[in-house]
C-alpha cells in the first residue's frame, strides 16, 4: 500500500489477459470502471462472473441514457485505448472519480490532458444526478 501511495495512483484496476496481445480491464478494487469512446458512447464491463454491480454504477447508466448518451455493458480492452476519450470510476465512497492516466506496469496506456476534461461526458451525467435538472446539454 505504501508503494501504491508513493507512486500517486488512486486506484488499482483488476484485469485479465485475453490473449498474448490483449488485456481486459474489469473493475477497481473498490470501484466500477467506465470508458467514454471517441464517438461519445459509454461502456462499462458487464456484471457477470468477476465484475460486481453497484448503486453508483446503476445511477451512471440510468442518467447517461436520460442524457441521450449511448451506454452499454461491454468488455474494456487495452488494445482499444486509442479510442478512449474519457475514463472514470464509480464507488459508494467517492461516487465518481475521473481518471487521467491508465498505466500497465511501467507502460503508459492512456492519458487525458486537463483541458480535455472541460466538456467531459462524466460532468453531464454528474450534473444530471446531483442537480436533478436532467438537462444534459
Amino acid at each position: 500500500e505504501q508503494l501504491f501511495k508513493k507512486t500517486g495512483f488512486g486506484e488499482v484496476i483488476l484485469s485479465r489477459e485475453l490473449s498474448d496481445a490483449d488485456t481486459e480491464l474489469l473493475e477497481g478494487l473498490t470501484s466500477n470502471l467506465f470508458v467514454v469512446r471517441q464517438d461519445g458512447s459509454l461502456i462499462t464491463p458487464p456484471v457477470a462472473g468477476s465484475v460486481l454491480g453497484g448503486y453508483a454504477r446503476d445511477l451512471i447508466l440510468k442518467h447517461a441514457k436520460a442524457c441521450g448518451i449511448a451506454a452499454r455493458e461491454e468488455r474494456i480492452k487495452l488494445s482499444e485505448a486509442p479510442e478512449w476519450k474519457e475514463v472514470f470510476t464509480t464507488s459508494a465512497i467517492k461516487f465518481l472519480s475521473p481518471v487521467t492516466t491508465v498505466q500497465l506496469h511501467d507502460n503508459l496506456i492512456w492519458q487525458c490532458e486537463e483541458w480535455e476534461m472541460e466538456e467531459a461526458v462524466w460532468k453531464r451525467i454528474y450534473s444530471s444526478i446531483f442537480e436533478d435538472t436532467h438537462i444534459c446539454q
